[in-house]
């Protein structure tokens, strides 16, 4: 019985692949089929054990190809949660990796720059380098809230309960005495190399399938731990990027 009405759920990132393929100029109604085809080359699954969407980002009859962008899930994973939702009483409309969920969420829909989306989590951050509206590169980090909390109790040597509320209350304000500004510092250092990275990355000529321009507009940092007084400032200032949280 649907007790609470339809929802559009989304799947862990942790299971999910993102691919850019290019494609020789096709019709429409043929691209499905050519992806499928090569779905085994570039994921540890046979094609029938994945389920997998695209999107058609560039196609061009006189350049005699098209870029999709390509993003798959095992069947298995799939099929587990929706299972579980359609066992909670919820009719599922569609399911969405969760970082294509959260930028459909965050990012504005007519928006044509460059974004890193930062969705740092209680145990995990996702991040997402997105162009007009679609994703190009996304991974996981395994480093979130968590990390965060546990560096407050080992340098400032306080209860759990004590150092969440020191992380929302003070974070990284620069305020005297903030004693939690060092060990937040330190932990999301890894968070702030890795969005250093994937901007380098993207910078590159990597991406041979994209065409506009690289340059990233914005940081966008969204997920519980984006809530951290003074996040936004450290990340802008570390980045030399604007920095917003979503």
């Amino acid at each position: 019985k649907n007790f609470f009405g339809t929802v559009n759920a989304s799947l862990p990132e942790d299971h999910a692949y993102f691919l850019r393929l290019r494609l020789p100029w096709m019709e429409a109604p043929k691209v499905r089929e050519a992806i499928e085809l090569q779905i085994e080359d570039h994921v540890p699954y046979l094609a029938e054990e994945v389920i997998f969407d695209y999107e058609i980002v560039n196609g061009n009859k006189s350049t005699q190809h098209i870029d999709t962008t390509v993003s798959i899930i095992p069947r298995l994973v799939a099929e587990k949660y929706l299972t579980t939702l359609q066992l909670a009483g919820l009719e599922v409309a569609s399911l969405s990796i969760e970082s294509d969920a959260m930028i459909k969420a965050v990012v504005p829909r007519d928006a044509e720059e460059t974004f890193i989306v930062v969705n740092i989590g209680k145990n995990k951050t996702v991040i997402s380098v997105v162009n007009g509206g679609t994703i190009w590169i996304s991974d996981t980090i395994k480093a979130g809230g968590d990390l965060l909390t546990e560096l407050i109790i080992k340098y400032l040597k306080v209860e759990r309960s004590v150092a969440e509320n020191i992380k929302y209350e003070k974070g990284l304000s620069e305020i005297k005495d903030n004693l939690a500004f060092e060990p937040l510092a330190l932990g999301l250092s890894s968070i702030r190399d890795e969005i250093i990275r994937y901007n380098m990355y993207w910078m590159s000529d990597k991406e041979a399938t994209f065409s506009g321009e690289r340059k990233v507009h914005k940081v966008i940092l969204c997920g519980r731990d984006a809530n951290i007084p003074g996040i936004d400032n450290y990340l802008s200032s570390s980045l030399k990027i604007s920095t917003v949280i979503a």
